[in-house]
């Protein structure tokens, strides 16, 4: 029965426990109805059990239904109250945390309708099994929606701004189509995908004039960033990306000018020391000798475009993985190594 349990959405409890929970008498009818039931909520009404799995579930009550020495542990399946903690359970799991949570962004226009539906199909998809839908619904899901209720605020920022209006007034075509993809909010769902849709927000944030009160402290905080890009401690796109975030309208000047001025200059301090990591490697003749099956993402190293345009946490990471490569490459330990992978 461990494998019912967990198809059906384990309720923490030892079997002698929820024998505990069973003390009236049941007959096979009554088995048989908490069974269709137990079949109704698990695939039919949340679609979690996969084909195969409802198949497996069938052929063990099938077996166990025609000895009556197995009633007791059918009954405490599917009869009772653990039956019915366990379907409450999933029927929670579904309709509170997936098909309400996710409505609720298709309506408030955080995600399409299409998105909806694909998110919808992908959980009830009779070739999935439970255990990965469930993992789904509990780790990739909630990142999923607070990734794009995120953008959908800044978004909404950027409409609302006052500096937008004045934005529409202007004759560059470049610009105009791209208040206008954003605007359209049709537009923006249905025909951008998620990182296409997220260098819009991007772009016309960083795009937003700058308030008078802010100039000052803008012009000194871009001609940095622009000292970086032109040094490629940065990206371009890396510049705009924090060009936006200080444009952003929700952000007050004094919230700004304390960032620029205490936290600013270590980020700096940190991408120019990841920049010297890198030349310090490129200087040492051994990096020659490493290949991608020594290091997975060498050529995105070696490539200063792609390595400029890492996450910061991603450029670390890959400096670490290739110092292990080269360390295991010179102390004659490359079997070692790749063991530790």
């Amino acid at each position: 029965m461990v494998a019912l349990a967990e198809n059906a959405g384990p309720i923490s409890s030892s079997t002698a426990e929820r024998s505990q929970q069973t003390q009236f008498r049941v007959t096979a009818n009554d088995i048989r109805k908490g069974f269709a039931d137990f079949m109704n909520v698990n695939f039919t009404q949340t679609g979690f059990l996969s084909e195969q799995e409802v198949a497996s579930q069938k052929r063990y009550f099938d077996e166990a239904i025609a000895d009556p020495r197995k009633w007791a542990d059918l009954a405490v399946s599917y009869v009772g109250q653990y039956a019915e903690q366990n379907k409450a359970q999933n029927l929670s799991l579904y309709y509170g945390e997936v098909v309400g949570p996710l409505q609720n962004a298709a309506d408030a226009n955080v995600i399409s309708k299409k998105s909806y539906r694909e998110w919808i199909a992908w959980i009830r998809d009779p070739q999935r099994q439970a255990k990965e839908k469930k993992q789904s619904i509990s780790s990739i899901l909630p990142t999923y929606l607070a990734e794009r209720r995120a953008l959908a605020s800044r978004r909404e920022s950027i409409i609302k701004d006052p500096r937008f209006k004045e934005m529409q007034q202007t004759k560059d075509p470049v610009m105009k189509a791209t208040i206008a993809q954003v605007h359209d909010t049709e537009y923006f769902l249905n025909q951008l995908n998620f990182k296409e849709r997220t260098a819009l927000v991007t772009q016309l944030m960083a795009a937003l004039p700058v308030l008078d009160e802010e100039k000052e402290l803008f012009t000194k905080f871009e001609t940095e960033l622009l000292t970086l890009q032109g040094a490629n401690v940065i990206s371009k796109k890396s510049a705009e990306r924090w060009i936006a975030r200080f444009k952003d309208p929700k952000l007050g000047l004094k919230a700004k000018a304390y960032f620029i001025t205490h936290q600013f200059p270590a980020y700096t301090k940190a991408w120019a020391t990841i920049k010297e990591e890198r030349n310090v490697i490129l200087n040492d003749p051994a990096h020659k000798t490493l290949t991608k099956n020594d290091v997975k993402d060498l050529g995105t190293f070696l490539s200063e475009k792609k390595f400029l345009e890492m996450h910061y946490e991603k450029k670390v990471g890959l400096i670490a993985e290739i110092r292990a490569a080269l360390t295991a490459n010179k102390e004659g330990k490359r079997t070692l190594h790749d063991e530790a992978k």
